[in-house]
């Protein structure tokens, strides 16, 4: 047998055996939603913001292990050294958000509802960008909020509800772990490519 005749041989059996393809490891997408906080301490339905960005997922075995770039809005993450006892009007906070999440799939008992359900826990790294805020006749009060920290750590938990295998729905709480703040919530839609 020629050099030849060995590498053609080779070749169609090579091409002519079909190999079932694995799922893949990774998998990105992006979110996009709304954050709700007190920031004020009234209500946690008083401010919100923008939640977007994308993310990443890792299939590591029984649970995944998921990674997020945000751009985030009114979220409260950070407090600030020094801001005036006022009545506040409209605040702005931004921030970036770089969650990391364990995603661990619970069991759905409706037998109809064959998509899947996940619980998220984590941590995620925030860093604010900028601040805005005015009380309640207008007037602009940013030069009067201190901040000597821009950046925190928060715990995170919530739920990835997949309503079609690619399109599904998340709600998140946040909770600094360095500051004492109240929670923020977020609700997405997530999309994965």
């Amino acid at each position: 047998m020629t050099v030849n005749q060995l590498f053609y041989s080779v070749m169609f059996l090579l091409l002519s055996t079909q190999t079932r393809a694995q799922e893949p490891i990774f998998t990105g997408g992006v979110v996009g939603g709304l954050n709700f906080s007190s920031l004020t301490k009234e209500s946690v339905w008083d401010y919100c913001g923008t939640n977007t960005g994308i993310r990443i997922t890792a299939d590591v075995g029984k649970i995944d292990l998921g990674m997020e770039l945000l751009y985030s809005v009114n979220g409260e993450y950070i407090l600030p050294d020094y801001y005036p006892s006022i009545d506040w009007g409209k605040i702005r906070l931004t921030h970036i958000e770089i969650p990391v999440y364990a995603l661990i799939p619970m069991p759905v008992y409706n037998k109809n509802f064959n998509q899947h359900w996940q619980l998220t826990i984590g941590g995620a790294f925030t860093q604010l960008l900028s601040y805005f805020g005015q009380d309640k006749q207008g007037i602009d009060q940013t030069s009067t909020v201190k901040y000597s920290r821009t950046h925190n750590f928060i715990l995170q938990a919530g739920t990835f509800i997949y309503l079609t295998p690619k399109f599904g729905v998340n709600w998140r709480i946040s909770v600094p772990v360095q500051q004492v703040l109240d929670v923020s919530m977020a609700f997405r839609v997530h999309y994965d490519f």
